[in-house]
């Protein structure tokens, strides 16, 4: 069995780390944001996370993952229609995930 040094594992480390990109997710503050602009984001990256606030309670923020389409949702979710408000409108179509059931069960 060969033992590796502390030099090597840390070597490997470092070139791991640098080769591994970070998936980080953009989050948007949609009031201060434009339509066009959030839409970008979502068509550019596959989604984001939207932040806004609620319009029945005060000073609370919403928020959730808004995607480009289907394939970045899970398996069982379907991206349906919703709307933000955005900086320049009352509000800005996008789509979000949601869980749907299918309507023929093939592997029951």
């Amino acid at each position: 069995m060969k033992i590796y040094s502390g030099r090597t594992a840390l070597t490997f480390m470092m070139a791991f780390s640098v080769t591994v990109p970070a998936f980080a997710i953009e989050r948007i503050n949609t009031p201060q944001t434009s339509c066009a602009a959030i839409q970008s984001v979502i068509q550019r990256d596959g989604a984001a996370i939207l932040r806004y606030p609620s319009e029945r309670v005060a000073n609370y923020t919403l928020y959730d993952r808004y995607v480009a389409g289907d394939r970045f949702c899970r398996r069982d979710e379907r991206a349906e229609p919703a709307s933000v408000p955005s900086a320049d409108g009352a509000s800005c179509r996008v789509l979000l995930c949601e869980p749907y059931e299918p309507i023929i069960e093939l592997f029951d």
